[in-house]
């Protein structure tokens, strides 16, 4: 697991031991009357362990790791600054605002949705209510897709492709990219990424110029009828080939990659809408915020991406070869492999069907299945070999699918 998620700040748990959760308690007892109007009517601002004591009294149920997060935001400091013991004496904090941000806190709104940015794998992406949050656990698939990349570059001269279906605020394709560009030596990679959401797409952009990286313009392979969300500047002067830009983003639909007219990559990412719909109806109420269609698929069958994607991978890796990762739900029946070692290698529609099946355990009420039927597939599967891993989070929980297709001709 890489080192950068179990540290990451807006994490869920590090509340539960963490030692100043208990130092600044000996403040709490007298400080919410300090910001009262009618003890103080001119208090517009409080400390920092008032503030605590507020956000601590409207919302006990959230991380007070959120509480810094907010205050980094309203001062405008970073979440280490924020929380530097050093400087909690000389933060104030301007009450009015701290107490809208709470409300809203109290009524469902995503933390992230107020600051308006959400940290992941070390990078601060910008997010908005167009695209899921990103989430700690999908970290184990990047850093996942990371190593293969690099064990890819040491077989291929040209640069590695990565298509990232699903790609939301674009926090797996820009990751995957600046940390490829980032090694060292910096490993050659063109990432794309396809979303059905043009404002989806409208935020991965805007992350990618936050980080410097050139959007070739897509509008040749967009199929939605709202035209490009890439830069304009992709084609050089005239007569000069195109500049050739590390990131694509493509509008389109993730159900279709095959009929999207871009290249075939080595390595397709995805974490898809996953939650069924009567999963979805019980999720929590800051949850909701985010958009339907990233968390539950158009059928409301959990195991709609799955069962769409991953029989025509043959047709979207190059040379019908190559790498798949996939965020699990938690309820497959997947158990995790050890990274070392790999599930036997099976041939064609037998072993793309082994692997569906540990998909939907349980049968949709409805009766319907979304696995497909084999004799679709057996001309593309025909002489694919499948082998897979299943990599876990820090609980045990499988997490992440990856799946390796070769050609029986290649062994």
């Amino acid at each position: 697991m890489n080192h950068h998620s179990h540290h990451s700040h807006h994490s869920h748990h590090d509340h539960d031991h963490d030692p100043e959760h208990n130092a600044m308690n000996h403040h709490s007892h007298h400080s919410h009357h300090d910001h009262d109007p009618d003890h103080h009517p001119a208090t517009t601002t409080v400390t920092l362990a008032q503030g605590r004591e507020i956000f601590r009294q409207c919302v006990p149920q959230l991380p007070h790791t959120f509480y810094y997060e907010l205050v980094a935001h309203i001062c405008n400091i970073s979440y280490s600054d924020a929380k530097s013991p050093t400087l909690q004496g000389t933060i104030s904090l301007n009450l009015a605002t701290l107490e809208a941000h709470v409300q809203r806190l109290k009524q469902g709104t995503p933390l992230h949705h107020i600051t308006g940015t959400c940290n992941f794998y070390g990078y601060d992406f910008m997010v908005s209510p167009s695209v899921l949050i990103p989430r700690g656990e999908t970290e184990i698939l990047v850093h996942h897709a990371l190593t293969a990349l690099q064990r890819l570059h040491k077989q291929h001269n040209d640069p590695i492709t990565v298509l990232d279906l699903c790609t939301g605020s674009g926090c797996i394709a820009l990751t995957i990219l600046l940390e490829a560009m980032g090694s060292t030596p910096s490993i050659p990679v063109r990432v794309m990424g396809v979303d059905i959401s043009a404002d989806a797409l409208g935020v991965a952009h805007q992350n990618a110029l936050n980080f410097g990286v050139r959007v070739a313009d897509a509008t040749h392979y967009s199929t939605g009828a709202t035209g490009s969300t890439g830069a304009t500047g992709a084609t050089g002067s005239t007569g000069a080939p195109p500049k050739v830009s590390p990131l694509t983003l493509v509008l389109g639909d993730a159900l279709a990659p095959h009929h999207l007219g871009i290249p075939r990559s080595h390595i397709v990412v995805c974490n898809p809408p996953y939650i069924c719909a009567q999963e979805y109806s019980c999720l929590p109420l800051s949850t909701l915020h985010e958009p339907k269609i990233a968390l539950t698929p158009p059928s409301g069958r959990g195991d709609e991406f799955y069962a769409t994607i991953i029989p025509l991978l043959p047709m979207i890796l190059v040379d019908g070869t190559g790498e798949a990762f996939f965020e699990l739900p938690h309820n497959t029946r997947f158990t995790a492999t050890s990274t070392a070692t790999a599930t036997p290698i099976q041939l064609g529609v037998d072993g793309l069907l082994s692997v569906l099946r540990k998909f939907s355990p349980v049968s949709p009420p409805d009766g319907s299945s979304s696995i497909v039927s084999p004799e679709n597939f057996s001309s593309i599967w025909q002489h694919t070999t499948l082998t897979y891993r299943v990599y876990a989070d820090f609980n045990g929980t499988p997490r992440v699918l990856h799946l390796v297709l070769g050609s029986q001709y290649k062994q």
